[in-house]
């Protein structure tokens, strides 16, 4: 019989880290699912550290090439047989409850086609940094409202999400062609069904430099932002016109959401000593102002560029990481 939920986790090259997810998945509450393993032809003991879980569970394929990130994803998507995906990094952790909690969500929910989480956010040593919230409690939200409102951005963790098969198959696959693919598929298939959400953390995801993201320039992400959102804005005039109200208002708002994203990630780049990083996202908060974001945002980016910038905002960034570790545990261990 097909398992209710398959677990695939498409890695490359993070064997110490694997180890740790794999050993989190398997000591969950819920007991019927299968994990992929789709190795992108690893050099290092990935096939080694998979082989050493003696589960019957786990199924390893290695793929005769390395695919690349998300060619990998959409691998993982034909090689599950469960009626609920999920795809998670090879270095994020869930806690116990995680499958059987998003999976009450989905039977529970007919309308429902996908479900994330609250997550922690961990650094490489599995520290905890800060719980990150997409909402203040658990709901049950519209998905063509949601859709509309991914317009100006996202708020998921791909690790926590699962997804209906079914609905999964429906749309088109994970598009190699964007580093921010995960931010094209959630728009598809909040348009395709509802979304739920979970606000206890039942995930931890690992934030550190070796994270395709961390490897990203900020330019890229704006202008495969702003390619994803115009095909997003002819969906959703055909799908749900009453709902995006005039265009140019829509696109003001997401001046203002990237903006603000954009800011803090040149902020954040000062505090790390990383100047021309943060000079980048100056040139991109400047070509936000076309989309009608103040002025302010790239003068006060601009400004923070100096010695005096960096030294008061690494002492910022230290208080918030303090504060925000303050009901966090010691260290996160699923």
């Amino acid at each position: 019989m097909a398992p209710k939920v398959t677990v695939a986790i498409p890695t490359y090259n993070r064997a110490r880290y694997l180890q740790d997810s794999l050993r989190s998945i398997l000591n969950q509450t819920l007991l019927d699912f299968e994990v992929i393993v789709s190795d992108n032809c690893s050099t290092d003991s990935t096939e080694e550290t998979v082989r050493a879980f003696s589960d019957s569970r786990i199924r390893y394929r290695r793929n005769d090439s390395n695919l690349g990130v998300f060619p990998n994803m959409n691998r993982c998507l034909e090689l599950a047989q469960g009626e609920y995906v999920v795809i998670v990094h090879d270095d994020d952790l869930f806690a116990p409850q995680f499958l059987e909690r998003e999976c009450e969500m989905l039977d529970k929910h007919p309308r429902v086609g996908m479900v994330h989480c609250s997550a922690f956010e961990i650094d490489a040593q599995g520290m905890p940094l800060r719980t990150y919230k997409a909402y203040p409690s658990t709901q049950i939200l519209d998905g063509k409202k949601v859709f509309v409102r991914f317009l100006e951005g996202h708020n998921i963790y791909c690790p926590t999400v699962m997804v209906r098969r079914t609905l999964y198959r429906s749309v088109d696959p994970w598009d190699p062609r964007y580093l921010c693919a995960d931010y094209l598929m959630w728009l598809r298939l909040a348009l395709e069904a509802d979304v739920a959400y979970i606000a206890e953390p039942l995930a931890a995801v690992r934030i550190h430099p070796e994270r395709m993201s961390s490897e990203t320039e900020p330019l890229r992400w704006l202008n495969e932002f702003l390619e994803i959102f115009e095909q997003g804005l002819e969906w959703g005039e055909k799908a749900c016109p009453e709902l995006l109200g005039p265009r140019k208002v829509l696109i003001g708002r997401v001046a203002q959401a990237q903006g603000r994203r954009f800011f803090v990630a040149a902020l954040a780049a000062v505090a790390e000593g990383q100047r021309r990083t943060a000079l980048e996202y100056v040139e991109v908060l400047k070509r936000l102002q076309t989309l009608g974001l103040p002025r302010r945002y790239a003068l006060a980016a601009r400004m923070s560029c100096n010695r005096v910038g960096q030294s008061m905002l690494s002492s910022v960034r230290q208080f918030r990481r303090l504060w925000a570790r303050r009901d966090l545990p010691m260290q996160v261990k699923w």
